[in-house]
């Protein structure tokens, strides 16, 4: 098990004073967007959910992109939350209301690691959303009517919808 320290070493302290005293990184590189936005989209996704109806994420697949490091952070996070089973046995994973940030962080982790999965609230049967590997996020809902907010909530965060 890896030692987590709270107070760097006096060799990291160091470094970080020499980085600070420095105007200009050795290298620097632009983080990619594409981190930033699905950020954005699992806010998007959290809100669409209504956490009185404890919403579930079932995850249908882990291994399409994912190597055996991507598994164990499912698996760690499942651990985290309780769960003593493996991914097979316990494919979804159901939130309380008072685990909103539990959710929005089990979603993050299949959005980055491009896992299949399907959101939906387990008292209802009022939305259903569809990750996929391939990069595509579907949504259904009960009622037709939440189709225009739904899409211009998305809209306005930058997600264009797909036409046919």
């Amino acid at each position: 098990m890896a030692e987590i320290q709270s107070i760097p070493s006096p060799k990291n302290q160091l470094l970080i004073t020499h980085a600070a005293n420095r105007d200009l990184p050795d290298l620097c590189y632009r983080i990619p967007e594409e981190a930033n936005k699905l950020l954005l989209l699992s806010l998007c996704i959290s809100d669409l959910i209504t956490f009185e109806n404890r919403p579930a994420i079932w995850v249908e697949s882990a291994m399409v992109f994912s190597d055996e490091a991507d598994l164990e952070l499912l698996r760690g996070y499942m651990r985290g939350c309780g769960e003593v089973r493996d991914e097979y046995d316990a494919p979804a994973t159901i939130f309380d209301f008072n685990e909103c940030h539990r959710f929005l962080a089990f979603t993050r982790l299949a959005l980055v690691f491009s896992w299949d999965a399907w959101i939906f609230e387990t008292k209802s049967d009022r939305i259903f959303i569809q990750l996929q590997h391939d990069g595509f996020l579907s949504i259904w809902v009960s009622d037709v009517a939440k189709v225009p907010v739904i899409e211009q909530g998305l809209n306005a965060s930058g997600f264009q919808r797909m036409t046919n």
